[in-house]
C-alpha cells in the first residue's frame, strides 16, 4: 500500500489538505471501528465459536458473519491460490504472501466455502484440523474486496467464505486500534482546521 507524502510545507500552505485527509480517516476507521463493535457485541454473546459441520452446511446458505469452528471437511489442496504482496516494505516485513485461499468441500466434492488463511499457508497442514475463523458471504464487504480480485472467485461454487483465526479477540483489538486512529484523526482536522481558519483571517487584517 501506497501513501500520499504531505511535507510540513505543503501543510502549512495549504491546511485544508490535511483537514481533507483526517475527514478521510475518520470516515474510514468510524467504519472499520463499526463492523468490529458489531462483531465484538455479536460474539460475546456467543462466548464460544458455535460448531459447524460442513455436511450439514447447503450450497446456497447465506450465513453472514457468524464466528464458527469447521468440522468434518476436506480442503482441495488442488485449487489453493496465493495473492501477493507488491510493496516491498511489505514484502520484507510480513513476507511476499498476502493471503491463501483454499477450497473447502463435502464429502461429495462440493465447494462450500472459501477459507481465507493470512500470510503463505501450506494447504495439508491444515487437512485433518478444525478451523476457526468468521463465516460470511462472499458478498459481505466488511472485511475488504481482496476475495473478488481473485482467479478462485470466478470460477468457485462456494457462497460464504472463511476468514481464518479471526473472532472475538481480534475484533476487540480492532474496535480499540479504530478507535485510537479515529481520535488521531480528530486531532489533525482540529489542528489543521485552526490553521486554516488563521489564515484566512490574515488574509483580512
Amino acid at each position: 500500500m501506497h501513501f500520499v507524502h504531505l511535507s510540513p510545507e505543503d501543510i502549512k500552505k495549504h491546511p485544508w489538505l490535511e483537514v481533507l485527509v483526517g475527514l478521510i480517516g475518520i470516515t474510514l476507521f468510524t467504519f472499520v471501528s463499526y463492523v468490529a463493535a458489531r462483531d465484538y457485541i455479536n460474539f460475546s454473546k456467543q462466548k464460544s465459536p458455535k460448531l459447524v459441520d460442513v455436511e450439514k452446511v447447503e450450497a446456497n446458505s447465506l450465513i453472514t458473519r457468524k464466528w464458527v469452528t469447521l468440522t468434518n471437511f476436506h480442503l482441495n489442496c488442488e485449487s489453493v491460490e496465493k495473492t501477493r504482496r507488491t510493496d516491498p516494505i511489505e514484502k520484507l516485513v510480513e513476507g511476499p504472501v498476502y493471503d491463501t485461499y483454499i477450497p473447502i468441500t463435502n464429502s461429495s466434492g462440493k465447494e462450500l466455502i472459501i477459507a481465507i488463511f493470512h500470510g503463505d499457508q501450506s494447504c495439508p497442514n491444515f487437512q485433518n484440523q478444525t478451523l476457526t475463523g468468521i463465516l460470511t458471504t462472499t458478498q459481505d464487504y466488511s472485511s475488504g474486496v481482496a476475495f473478488l480480485s481473485t482467479r478462485l472467485s470466478k470460477t468457485t461454487t462456494a457462497n460464504l467464505i472463511l476468514r481464518i483465526d479471526e473472532g472475538l479477540g481480534q475484533s476487540q483489538i480492532i474496535l480499540v486500534m479504530g478507535v485510537l486512529l479515529d481520535i488521531v484523526f480528530l486531532s489533525f482536522v482540529i489542528k489543521s482546521s485552526r490553521l486554516w481558519l488563521e489564515n484566512w483571517e490574515s488574509k483580512f487584517e
